[in-house]
């Protein structure tokens, strides 16, 4: 009788054929770790003391402006120091990397207004930070191993006194600011600071009264989305998506509620894109909060869950993040800004509150308690999430917390690993 192998043993043995010790190398990458769930969403106590720790930058009048990951565990935190902008460095453990800039920390004394927005080039080492003072908004550029000014780098945007975001991809550095009463978008030369000659012709992009207050922005995938809103009733708010090449506008989507900022734009990014182009949108009443998606095709906008909704009551969200399963975080404090600082997660698929993250869906960190101001977070490159935000005290609190474990993908690399002879070089996060 012929013998008739199926398509999944054939694999199998031409694996098992080319590694004789499927268990040895089973050993060697660690699959059960890779596999294994965690609970999302606790205190992750290899960070600092206990998982949470309050840094001092010296002032008296200190606030959070942003918190950023590198894929080497370093963590960046900026903000403002009394009438300066600040942004010191910190390795995986919490400790403060001494080399960078004077012990740990530099400081800009042109940017009043403090560092609210940071985005990193690592093929170059160049961190890229924007703040504000009275009148302009301002983004410098620095070596991210020693904090030193990369002085041929120079961008400042004249009456942009609303500095919302940043956003990094290979081609240019993309820039939402704002007058007061309108938004404007700038992609600006990673080298030199100049704007992109290719996007909008070279020229701004305003986008008008829609954007009274802008909101956030990101990049993903060839596109560069921007978020907003205007200030008089009915509130609507606004999003783009345009090319990241051209500027050109591929649709504009509206939704008919608004985060209004009861703290300027400070700090404000809260839009988020999953691995679909699908884009996530926050907003609130004023003292609850609920979140909108965007068609990644066509900007057609959808509830996926109400204003209110269980979880969501008495929280003003100032930051969104969607998570390697799907899950949506969002990143804020209780109505009015008077902390604690949270993060609420709500399952994939539109599904509602995840019940199991943290402590029935939400996490708090009390040390985040400065009255108006807002708390902020990052995926590190394990998927962990880093939280910052100011205390009452006058200092930042930064914490770090477990993150769900991306379990398909990892077996999927595993495998992938084994069949190209690659097995001794899988370490780190799988995405």
């Amino acid at each position: 009788m012929k013998r008739i192998m199926c398509p999944a043993f054939f694999v199998f043995g031409m694996l098992t054929s080319i590694y004789p010790s499927i268990v040895t190398l089973r050993s060697r990458l660690s699959i059960p770790s890779l596999l294994a769930t965690q609970k999302a969403g606790l205190l992750d106590t290899t960070w600092a003391t206990d998982g949470s720790m309050v840094y001092n930058p010296g002032g008296t009048t200190d606030t959070c402006g942003y918190v950023l990951c590198s894929s080497d565990g370093s963590v960046f935190v900026s903000g403002k120091k009394d009438s300066t902008a600040f942004i010191a460095k910190f390795d995986n453990k919490g400790t403060l990397k001494t080399e960078f800039g004077t012990s740990g920390q530099l400081v800009n004394s042109i940017v009043t207004g403090g560092f609210i927005s940071l985005a990193l080039d690592e093929s170059t080492n160049t961190l890229y930070a924007l703040g504000t003072n009275t009148t302009h908004s301002y983004v410098f550029a620095y070596n991210a191993l020693t904090g030193a000014a990369i002085t041929s780098f120079s961008t400042t945007l004249s009456g942009q006194s609303q500095a919302t975001g940043l956003a990094i991809d290979a081609t240019g550095l993309y820039v939402l600011v704002g007058t007061g009463s309108e938004g404007n978008l700038y992609k600006i030369n990673l080298a030199t600071g100049a704007l992109d000659s290719q996007f909008n012709n070279g020229a701004v992009i305003n986008l008008t009264g829609a954007f009274f207050f802008t909101l956030g922005i990101k990049v993903r995938d060839g596109f560069v989305y921007v978020a907003g809103t205007i200030s008089t009733n009915p509130y609507t708010s606004t999003v783009h998506k345009r090319d990241a090449i051209t500027g050109a506008l591929i649709w504009a989507g509206t939704c008919n509620e608004n985060p209004f900022p009861t703290n300027g734009a400070y700090g404000y990014n809260i839009i988020a894109i999953d691995s679909q182009g699908s884009v996530y949108f926050a907003a609130d009443d004023g003292a609850d909060t609920g979140i909108y998606k965007f068609d990644g095709a066509t900007g057609a906008a959808a509830v996926v869950v109400g204003i209110g909704a269980s979880g969501l009551t008495n929280f003003i969200v100032a930051g969104m993040l969607v998570d390697q399963l799907k899950g949506v975080l969002l990143i804020g404090t209780v109505t009015g800004g008077f902390g604690p600082g949270r993060i609420t997660r709500l399952l994939p698929g539109d599904s509602g509150l995840d019940s199991s993250f943290a402590s029935g869906g939400t996490l708090t960190n009390t040390d985040m308690d400065r009255t108006n101001q807002f708390t902020h977070a990052a995926f590190d490159s394990q998927g962990r999430i880093m939280l910052a935000g100011s205390t009452s005290t006058g200092n930042i609190a930064i914490a770090r917390y477990t993150g769900v474990t991306h379990t398909g993908n990892a077996q999927q690399a595993v495998i992938a690993h084994i069949a190209l002879g690659k097995g001794r070089g899988l370490t780190g996060s799988v995405s």
